[in-house]
């Protein structure tokens, strides 16, 4: 399976403005701005962050930021960390990864652990320096000595998956129980993905117990595993009626891939009442939220027309984007659509590249689509095209706030 990837700045920057402002909840803004202008580095943060926030004083962006910079000017690490991450989200001035990077290295340089986090995270995305696993990893590994639960579970990562470090499940686990030790629930998660992969070998009931975890931590996405176990009967009895059961909490909890998998099942009568219009329902708000395999079965729910009229050009147009976002069956379906000409001319040569495509997930049947149709492609073309499916890379997907993020 795959597992939650790198944790971003989003969650951090709500964690770290707390703390300052908890610390120092009884210190006024007259106090702290005579203090500020006095030269006190610390009252010039906790004062910005006050601004930031709207606390004890009227909400003020620009004026917090004001005291950001005096603060991290003045040498603050936790002012440098803070004013890196207004630069790179770009929050009241211009986003620029080189500033940001300047004053994450300054912090870093200081030991501040999120800032050192920081740093990992500029590298692991390439952001205003080349993408460098091992670089990441090192300031990754900074952070989590010094206890910091993001970084723990980033250095798990790389021990699971092998960046920069040999891969090393048993390491990996080291690292997500001192995450879990903190409530870091897609730690929780991580620990589940390793348990039903091997290490050294599956044990399915250790896994969904660890899924049970990440859910109890507040992890939504842990509903579709857990649905999952009970439509495989891994660990536990089989029963789709438990399964749909989970994905419909996922779903209502507004977890897009519990929202697909619900609506597949409302599709084909899996452990539900069979309800195409339902299915529709909870296909949109999955592919809403960007589930690219929702995308492919709305194509076949209009494909064959469930609940829709049925519509070769629209399911054309939802295999399309599912497909440049790799999902297999949708690579394979496009490749259908080409070679018998459903609402596209017919062209064996797309055809064929499809289904190409479509065999390197190993998906059954998509290289013997794909060899039949060499008798009409001439030698060129098949050379164009196998070059073609062996350089595809799927679209790029924008940034969010977990860097390469994988989904089960």
């Amino acid at each position: 399976m795959k597992w939650e990837k790198r944790i971003g700045p989003t969650a951090l920057l709500a964690l770290w403005v707390a703390m300052p402002l908890a610390n120092a909840q009884d210190a006024d803004v007259a106090t702290l701005t005579r203090k500020a202008k006095a030269g006190d580095a610390a009252a010039a943060l906790v004062l910005g962050l006050k601004y930031i926030a709207g606390e004890g004083v009227a909400m003020d962006d620009r004026a917090g930021l004001s005291w950001l910079r005096i603060a991290a000017t003045a040498g603050n690490a936790e002012a440098q960390t803070a004013l890196g991450q207004r630069y790179e989200r770009g929050e009241n001035v211009t986003r620029d990864y080189a500033e940001a990077l300047r004053w994450y290295r300054k912090a870093a340089a200081q030991g501040d652990a999120l800032g050192l986090l920081k740093m990992g995270w500029m590298y692991t995305n390439g952001w205003g320096v080349p993408e460098d696993d091992a670089r990441a990893h090192a300031y990754y590994l900074k952070a989590a000595r010094k206890g910091l639960a993001d970084a723990q579970y980033n250095v798990g990562i790389d021990y699971q998956d092998g960046l920069a470090v040999p891969q090393d499940c048993v390491e990996a686990q080291e690292w997500y129980l001192k995450a879990i030790a903190q409530k870091h629930a897609l730690a929780a998660y991580n620990m589940g993905s390793v348990n039903e992969v091997g290490c050294p070998t599956a044990d399915y009931a250790k896994a969904l117990e660890w899924f049970h975890k990440a859910l109890e931590l507040g992890d939504v996405r842990a509903y579709v595993p857990i649905g999952g176990y009970y439509q495989m009967g891994w660990g536990v009895p089989p029963s789709l009626e438990e399964a749909a059961k989970w994905y419909r909490l996922g779903a209502e909890k507004g977890d897009a891939r519990a929202q697909s998998a619900l609506g597949w099942a409302l599709l084909n009568g899996l452990g539900v009442a069979e309800d195409a219009p339902a299915a529709r329902r909870w296909l949109r708000q999955a592919a809403a939220q960007g589930n690219h395999e929702a995308e492919c079965n709305l194509g076949f729910l209009h494909q064959e027309g469930k609940g829709v009229p049925r519509n070769d050009a629209e399911a054309f147009r939802y295999f399309q984007m599912a497909a440049d976002h790799d999902v297999a069956q949708c690579q394979f379906n496009l490749g259908v659509y080409y070679r018998d000409g459903r609402s596209v001319k017919r062209d064996p040569l797309a055809a064929y590249t499809w289904f190409s495509i479509a065999a390197r997930s190993e998906l059954p049947g998509a290289q013997a689509k794909a060899n039949a149709l060499k008798t009409e492609l001439a030698p060129d073309q098949l050379a164009q095209a196998d070059a073609k499916a062996a350089a595809w890379k799927r679209v790029k997907e924008p940034r969010s706030d977990f860097a390469r993020q994988q989904l089960r």
